[in-house]
């Protein structure tokens, strides 16, 4: 929980940085960010909108910012997992009877209406799965139930990153 609790902190922390680093660049110089922009919530802490300014100002500040945005341009699959986190996700599957976790998350988070290139990666998944079961359906006697089949643990993260593998490389 205290972990949790240290993201999230960190996240807004990082966003209200973000935002007022949007705030500083609205302004043409960086001298008049300083003499004028000082917002409200800062108003008995000058020395902080200060510090903030100089930091927003150095070239290296404006680098990372220019990274990040670069990288975040190149993403190819944008996830939609909102703010729960990935491990209650798998404990709330490890409670079902699911048998390929990975792919479920892989459709939780990811497979959104109207996208139609993530559909088509969790529909070849599903169909890769589903041979996988069949395959071992087929070793075992023939009046056991399909549902019965219980197929190796690792085999639906396989099964995504063959699937994946193959369009990104």
């Amino acid at each position: 929980m205290l972990a949790y609790l240290n993201q999230l902190f960190s996240e807004r922390y990082k966003q209200w940085k973000s935002d007022l680093h949007q705030y500083f660049l609205m302004f043409d110089d960086p001298q008049v960010a300083l003499n004028e922009g000082c917002l409200k919530e800062f108003e008995d802490r000058e020395d902080s909108w200060v510090w903030l300014c100089s930091c927003f100002h150095e070239s290296g500040y404006v680098k990372k910012v220019k990274a990040n945005n670069i990288n975040q341009e190149k993403k190819t699959l944008l996830h939609h997992s909102g703010l729960r986190p990935f491990p209650y996700r798998m404990e709330a599957l490890r409670k079902g009877c699911l048998k390929f976790r990975e792919i479920d998350i892989f459709a939780d988070v990811y497979v959104r209406p109207r996208d139609e290139l993530i559909e088509s990666f969790h529909a070849t998944m599903v169909e890769k799965g589903q041979l996988v079961v069949q395959e071992f359906a087929s070793q075992l006697p023939l009046d056991m139930p399909i549902e019965y089949v219980d197929p190796l643990e690792d085999v639906g993260f396989h099964i995504l990153i063959e699937t994946l593998n193959q369009t990104f490389g």
